[in-house]
């Protein structure tokens, strides 16, 4: 027998009537696209007391879903944001510099466990205030023969 999870999708505004609600942890629910109209009350995340991202202020934890690919558009409503956790999602878009433009405050951004290609030099230059970037274990185009890479970006 063979069981197949459906990709979920949290309808827009879901959770915006929850005006005191300070943690909302979204990772590992097979999201294929980042909610929009969560409260702006959200400070804080479900990661260890001690996390980098964590201390960095507001987070926004999509880790472990169906994220495959980023638009600025999707994250137009979460300037507030300091640290993104987009790890184990699959993510294999050729960044161009644009994806995160919508968080300028952004100051950790974890792509870890992804598909990334870093073609373009101009990769992560929209983030003005990153301090911690992890694209660790994002192998898969190291390995691949005849793929682009480019770490212009440093």
């Amino acid at each position: 027998m063979e069981i197949a999870i459906s990709p979920m999708s949290i309808s827009d505004g879901s959770f915006a009537n929850l005006t005191k609600l300070k943690t909302l942890n979204l990772s590992t629910n097979n999201l294929t696209c980042v909610p929009k109209g969560l409260p702006t009350s959200l400070t804080t995340s479900p990661l260890p007391e001690n996390s980098e991202c964590k201390m960095a202020g507001p987070v926004l934890n999509l880790d472990s879903n169906n994220l495959f690919f980023i638009t600025p558009e999707e994250f137009q409503f979460y300037d507030n944001i300091s640290c993104l956790n987009i790890s184990r999602n699959g993510f294999s878009a050729a960044l161009n510099g644009t994806e995160f433009s919508s968080l300028p405050n952004l100051k950790y951004l974890d792509l870890s466990y992804n598909k990334i290609d870093l073609a373009y030099g101009n990769a992560f230059r929209e983030l003005q205030r990153l301090e911690v970037l992890d694209i660790s274990y994002n192998d898969h185009y190291f390995k691949a023969y005849g793929v682009t890479l480019n770490l212009a970006f440093c």
